[in-house]
């Protein structure tokens, strides 16, 4: 008989279901249903552009977990329907963060840390993937109380590779679609948006489990000539110290397009957006609020 992948039918359609009453609306500013508490909806001026870049990454999410249903052994049965929201959960949370993080936003992030914290311990899982569940859930009790934003970017980091280390362990296909990389064409605006673009695809390469996409990113934007270089003629309206921030950023995706090891590429994602929340900040919002 064809094999029929589990997650499919009710699962999936739950999953479609969360993406639009929890996802959307918490990005457009309406209470997720992620808690008693949520973070504050995001200002207008980033408003339509995250709504976009999240809409296209997630609206087809799928996951394939033949682990969660009977299986010769009789080792585990688990509801995949339950499990299909818990997954669209932390999905959500892991974007509000790392959209948080890079945008100067740390007490958002920290909600975000602490709803990830709780929900990731309420995940039943087999002893062998627990050790996965655990170290995710202490990278998120590490965000909940990050002090800046390089202490909450490397805790983001870890606790997306480690979601990722426990889907492939588990044999889990998690599909979030990839993103074309936004065209250049050497003006600061849109090497801002290969900025966003290279932070999403690594973060989302490490939820998948996906070395080839952290590393096409990273490397795309790694190559991207340096902007601004901090000199008048060139830049004049971003300060001398924004090129080093620059530098940063590209000293980090190198570092993740060399590495093979998730927690290794998660560290680098983690210093990327630390260094994007810096230059934010010293911008007063960055060059995307500039009217």
């Amino acid at each position: 008989m064809p094999h029929t992948p589990p997650w499919s039918g009710a699962a999936t359609e739950g999953i479609r279901s969360l993406i639009g009453r929890s996802i959307l609306p918490a990005i457009l500013g309406a209470t997720p249903p992620v808690g008693d508490t949520a973070p504050a909806p995001l200002p207008p001026a980033p408003m339509l552009r995250t709504v976009a870049h999240v809409s296209i990454m997630l609206s087809g999410l799928a996951l394939t977990l033949p682990g969660c249903f009977p299986d010769p052994r009789g080792e585990r049965v688990e509801d995949k329907d339950a499990l299909a929201e818990a997954m669209g959960e932390h999905a959500t949370l892991g974007v509000q963060a790392r959209a948080a993080i890079e945008e100067g936003r740390l007490a958002d992030a920290r909600v975000a840390g602490a709803e990830l914290a709780t929900r990731l311990r309420k995940v039943d899982l087999p002893a062998k993937l627990s050790t996965h569940r655990d170290a995710a859930a202490l990278a998120a009790d590490r965000l909940t109380t990050a002090i800046d934003a390089e202490v909450a970017g490397e805790a983001l980091g870890e606790l997306s590779a480690q979601c990722g280390m426990c889907h492939l362990a588990r044999g889990a296909e998690v599909g979030i679609p990839a993103v074309a990389a936004p065209v250049q064409d050497g003006s600061l605006p849109r090497q801002m948006q290969l900025h966003r673009w290279a932070s999403q695809e690594i973060w989302a390469g490490l939820v998948t489990a996906d070395s080839p996409r952290i590393q096409q990113a990273s490397q795309q934007l790694a190559a991207t000539p340096l902007l601004p270089t901090g000199a008048a003629e060139d830049s004049p309206q971003v300060p001398p110290e924004a090129a080093v921030l620059e530098v940063q950023v590209h000293d980090a995706a190198a570092a993740a397009a060399r590495a093979t090891d998730p927690l290794v590429q998660g560290r680098a994602l983690g210093r990327m957006l630390a260094a994007c929340a810096s230059c934010h900040h010293r911008l007063h919002g960055g060059p995307a609020a500039a009217p």
